[in-house]
C-alpha cells in the first residue's frame, strides 16, 4: 500500500528530474520498479498468502503501463515509451537474478555455461562504456559495482573447489581480468581498477556468508521437576 502511494506519488507530481543528467529519470524508473520485484519476492519467501502475492504481482505488472499513460494526460508530464521500458527492465532484473540463482542453486553445471555468457556481456559493457553512455557519472558508478560485483559472485559459485593449484589459477583470473580491461579500453582508468577489485572483494565476503552454515537453535525441553 504505501510503495503504491509513493509510487503514484512520483508519476504525477509536479517536478522533473530531467535535470538531474542524462537518462537520470530511466534510472529512477529502474530503481523504483526493481524496488517492486523485490518487495514482490519478498512476499512471496514469506508465505504470507497467496491471494496477496497474486493481487501484488498484478498490480506491478499492469501499474507501469497505467501511470506512465496518465502521465500522458498531465499537462506537466509526458508520455514516454523508453521510461516504460526501464519501467519493465526494473522489475525483470531481481526476476531474473532470483530465478537464476534457484537454477545455480539446483543445478550447478548450469553456472560453466552462465558464467562464460556473463563475462562476455561484462566485457562489451566495459570495452564501450555502455552505462558511461547511457547514464550520468555517478549513476554509471552504481550499475559498475553491480555488474563486477555479480561476475564475482558468480565467478566464486561456479570456481570454488579443494585442489589449490585450479582454485589459485581461478583467482588469477580475477586479479588480471580488470587489468586486460584497461589495457583495451584507455577509459578505463585506475578508479574503475580499484572499483572491480573492491567489489570483487565484497562478493567474495557475501559469498562466504551465504556459505556459511546456519546454527539452528534446538527447542527448549521443558523439564518437569518431580516434588
Amino acid at each position: 500500500m504505501i510503495y503504491g502511494v509513493i509510487l503514484t506519488y512520483l508519476y504525477t507530481a509536479p517536478f522533473s528530474i530531467e535535470g538531474a543528467g542524462h537518462n537520470a529519470d530511466k534510472a529512477v524508473h529502474f530503481g523504483i520498479f526493481a524496488l517492486g520485484s523485490v518487495l514482490y519476492l519478498f512476499l512471496v519467501k514469506s508465505g504470507i498468502g497467496k491471494g496477496l502475492c497474486v493481487f501484488f504481482g498484478t498490480v506491478l505488472l499492469s501499474i507501469p503501463f497505467g501511470l506512465e499513460t496518465i502521465q500522458g494526460y498531465l499537462s506537466y508530464r509526458v508520455y514516454d515509451n523508453f521510461d516504460l521500458l526501464a519501467n519493465y527492465v526494473g522489475i525483470a532484473v531481481p526476476l531474473f537474478v532470483y530465478f537464476s540463482c534457484w537454477i545455480l542453486k539446483r543445478f550447478r553445471w548450469f553456472s560453466w555455461f552462465l558464467f562464460p555468457a556473463y563475462t562476455t556481456f561484462a566485457i562489451y559493457v566495459q570495452l564501450n562504456d555502455v552505462f558511461s553512455k547511457l547514464f550520468t557519472e555517478k549513476i554509471a558508478v552504481v550499475f559498475d559495482i553491480a555488474l563486477f560485483f555479480s561476475v564475482g559472485l558468480l565467478f566464486f559459485h561456479t570456481f570454488t573447489i579443494k585442489n589449490k593449484v585450479l582454485s589459485g589459477f581461478f583467482v588469477l583470473f580475477l586479479v588480471v581480468f580488470p587489468q586486460v580491461l584497461k589495457y583495451m579500453n584507455p577509459s578505463f582508468g585506475t578508479s574503475k581498477l580499484l572499483l572491480a577489485y573492491l567489489s570483487f572483494l565484497a562478493a567474495r565476503l557475501f559469498y562466504d556468508y551465504l556459505k556459511k552454515p546456519r546454527i539452528q537453535k534446538e527447542p527448549e525441553v521443558s523439564q518437569k521437576k518431580d516434588f
